[in-house]
């Protein structure tokens, strides 16, 4: 079989960061800063009953550390995980695309094929595309990774191969 698309990256925790990212809903988002301005706005316009204020700055913290905190702290632990997974070596990611799978393999000598029947999403984030696959497999593409084939060349194919939008 002939590599149509090659892409390489080393994985880092900035990386898994903008991962976690994409797995927080728009409706969480919309929802989580809703509560956050209800929240201040309660705090600000209620009279002074301490327990009211101490509940709605309660409220607030957690819709801060819900948004912002708590992907930083997650995508911490298992950049971690993945180190104590490759005895703390950095790991190489290599995804080759092929014309009817794709196949992932890391430094650690671990390799798994995907059918492209198999992606259930895409998920378009600053510097990487997320594959979600069945079985909640994650697939990362670096978009600026491709040592064979283009970026905007892999884009057009990923779309006619699975029939997804991003």
């Amino acid at each position: 079989m002939d590599i149509l698309f090659k892409n390489s990256f080393i994985l880092t925790e900035k990386l898994i960061l903008e991962c976690r990212v994409a797995f927080i809903s728009k409706w969480d988002k919309f929802f989580s800063l809703l509560f956050l301005f209800t929240s201040l706005f309660g705090f600000i316009y209620s009279e002074s009953n301490l327990t009211t204020k101490f509940i709605s700055i309660y409220l607030m913290f957690m819709c801060v550390y819900l948004i912002f905190i708590l992907p930083t702290l997650r995508s911490k632990k298992m950049y971690k995980r993945y180190l104590a997974i490759n005895n703390y070596e950095q790991l190489l990611e290599s995804v080759n695309f092929y014309n009817d799978i794709f196949e992932v393999i890391s430094s650690n000598g671990s390799r798994v094929s995907i059918s492209y029947k198999n992606l259930k999403k895409i998920y378009n984030r600053n510097n990487m595309l997320i594959f979600l696959c069945k079985e909640d497999i994650l697939v990362f593409i670096k978009k600026d990774g491709f040592e064979h084939g283009t970026y905007n060349d892999f884009k057009n194919f990923i779309l006619s191969k699975s029939n997804l939008r991003f």
